[in-house]
């Protein structure tokens, strides 16, 4: 195999710092460029370290363990044992399934979640003066989860 010429390497080097994002003069040298080229991929490791670095974190607040203790308030799914429930984001996806009335251990990303669900409840509009009911029903949202937190570090075995 033949060696390549100075010229050769130099204009290959020039399509890498093309494709880099790299700004130079028309007439650098071999030596300048390669140096911009080799600053600039030390500064893209670093950025993808971090980048890494915050996926994990993020991962590990979701999936960190809690026992406690979930009661649903909304009458319609009394009857229902269980609340199947799977939150996920970009970074990473957690999926549990709540026994209600259960101390358990929990993501804590589900829990979260739990305590952001809402329910509506009707009840009968109270006259502000006198305090009787008018006879129309008027819609509140309430939460629809009681989340007892039980321990926020618990001891998995």
């Amino acid at each position: 195999m033949a060696k390549r010429t100075q010229e050769e390497l130099l204009e290959d080097l020039k399509k890498k710092a093309d494709m880099l994002g790299i700004e130079y003069a028309p007439n650098i040298g071999f030596e300048k460029l390669k140096e911009r080229v080799e600053e600039k991929l030390k500064e893209t490791e670093t950025v993808k370290e971090k980048h890494v670095d915050i996926n994990k974190q993020v991962h590990d607040e979701m999936h960190k363990p809690i026992l406690a203790k979930v009661t649903d308030l909304d009458p319609l799914y009394s009857g229902e044992p269980t609340i199947l429930i799977t939150v996920g984001n970009a970074f990473s996806k957690v999926g549990c399934i709540v026994k209600k009335g259960t101390e358990q251990i929990i993501p804590q990303a589900v829990i979260k979640s739990l305590r952001a669900k809402t329910m509506v409840i009707w009840e009968e509009q109270i006259h502000p003066v006198t305090k009787r009911p008018t006879g129309n029903r008027v819609a509140k949202t309430s939460k629809r989860f009681s989340i007892e937190v039980i321990d926020e570090n618990p001891e998995l075995k």
